[in-house]
This record gives structure tokens, sequence and C-alpha cells, in this order.
């Protein structure tokens, strides 16, 4: 534990002015930035996995600029910080690649849900990866996608709007459309609600337990072992759903954790609809 405490305490008073001063030299460099947007090009997969794969130095650099980007936008609020993040990510970053990814699981709910409805709502549809996975699956059903990235905005005008007529996309804060729950009460998130911190999620379940009609939603989410809310990294959060449901008064339906625990996909209505 000391050894630990050490090493951070070097690297927060040592290193990470050093990665910073690095980090803002980049931020500033078109040269870095023409990098970024024609290089880092790899859809579907962990950005900073396949850099590491080329380049060891780019994989540094890379660490540095974010470094510096953290540092420069500390002072936003979680979901200003959010918003900035995507944008910065650029579209070579965000888009996914139109393959499978949704587990067994996750399509059983998915399929009580979409027998339910004509309408489902995606909260974080990023580069659409999984919404279009859905969109074939459901033909007919019609799937709404929000972000708050701009990036999303021209995925979908460049691609997703002609070749998938039954996606829709708004590019906004779910915060502030929370009417369109109202009207189509199915939702579902994928790796999204772990960029709310306690006060985002609290926030939302509660809008979500005001609106008059039982929202159903499927849930796909980092979850903690133990504890109520973890910031595991930076800007992003394990919550245990199941608690929070149980504060709300919601009725979980159906759940499964990943092998190791530390991923849920949880089904639940927000009262009774039966």
């Amino acid at each position: 534990m000391a050894n630990k405490e050490h090493n951070r305490f070097l690297y927060y008073w040592v290193a990470r002015p050093i990665w910073i001063a690095i980090g803002r030299l980049l931020y500033k460099s078109a040269a870095w930035q023409h990098i970024r947007r024609n290089c880092f090009n790899f859809p579907g997969k962990n950005v900073h996995v396949e850099i590491k794969k080329i380049s060891k130095i780019l994989f540094h650099l890379n660490a540095a600029y974010y470094e510096y980007f953290e540092f420069r936008k500390r002072h936003l609020s979680q979901r200003e910080w959010q918003k900035a993040h995507w944008d910065d990510y650029g579209e070579t970053g965000y888009k996914m690649l139109d393959e499978p990814r949704l587990g067994d699981d996750f399509l059983t709910m998915m399929d009580d849900m979409a027998r339910r409805t004509e309408r489902v709502i995606e909260i974080g549809c990023g580069g659409f990866g999984r919404t279009r996975e859905l969109a074939k699956r459901y033909a007919e059903k019609e799937f709404f996608g929000f972000d708050i990235s701009e990036v999303a905005q021209d995925i979908y005008d460049k691609e997703v709007k002609t070749l998938y007529p039954n996606i829709r996309f708004q590019k906004g804060d779910i915060f502030d459309h929370i009417q369109e729950l109202e009207t189509s009460p199915f939702f579902y998130t994928y790796l999204t609600l772990m960029h709310f911190d306690e006060a985002g999620l609290n926030d939302f379940f509660a809008k979500l337990a005001g609106i008059e009609k039982p929202v159903r939603g499927i849930v796909r989410e980092p979850t903690p072992k133990e504890g109520l809310s973890k910031n595991y990294k930076s800007r992003d959060y394990k919550h245990n759903y199941p608690v929070y449901f149980e504060k709300y008064g919601f009725m979980l339906i159906d759940s499964s954790l990943s092998e190791n625990g530390e991923t849920g996909t949880f089904y639940f209505v927000t009262k009774s609809d039966s």
C-alpha cells in the first residue's frame, strides 16, 4: 500500500505535469490533429489498443494529449465534459463496425420489449453500431437514437439515414428531451449510463419515476460488486443498478452479469404495466 501511494504521489507531482506540458504542445499542433484525423482510424476497435500496436511512441503521445485534454476541461460539469470529450474523439474513434455485438441475454430482453411497442429509444447511440444491429433484427420497429455529439449527427447524415429508414436520430441531451419517454416509454442504454455521475444518475431515475406511464428500460453497464457508485476511471462510473431500482420503486424484470461480474444487463419497469 505504501508503494502504491508513493507511486501515485510521484505521478501526480512529478510525471503528470510533464505529460500535461507535452499534451499542451500536441493540442495546439496542426500536425498532431492531422495524425489523429487521418491515421487513428480503427472503426469498431479500441483506438488506444490499436495505436499501441502501431507505435508505443504514438501511444504515449496520445496519452499525453488526453492528459492535457482532461486538465484543460477539468472545470466543466459532468455533462459538459462528456460532450466535449466525444466531440473531440472524432468520427474515426466514434464509429463502430456494423457487426453483431449484442449478447443473447440483451437480445432476449429486447425481444420482450419489441413485442410491446413499435418504437424504442436508444440513449447514447454513438456511432450507431448497436442501433444498426437492432434495426436489422427488428425491421418493422423504429429506433430513435439520442446522442450529445456532433459526430453522431455527421455519421447519421452521411450513412445511417439513407441505409436504415427505421432509424431516427436527435442530437441532444436526453435530460432536455425526457418528454420523448412519455410518448414512447421504452428505451435502452449500452455503456452510456457509465458516463453519468451519481448526481446525474439520480436525476435521470427521478425523471423516469415522475413519468405517469410505466417506462420499460434495458441497461447494459459496468456495475460494482459492492457499494452504490464507484468512479473507476476518469469521469466514468460503475453504478449498482438494482440498489437504484429499489430506491425509486422500479421493478426488476430480468438481469444477467458477465462472467467476471463487472458488467450487468438489467431489464426493469418503473411501475406495474400489467
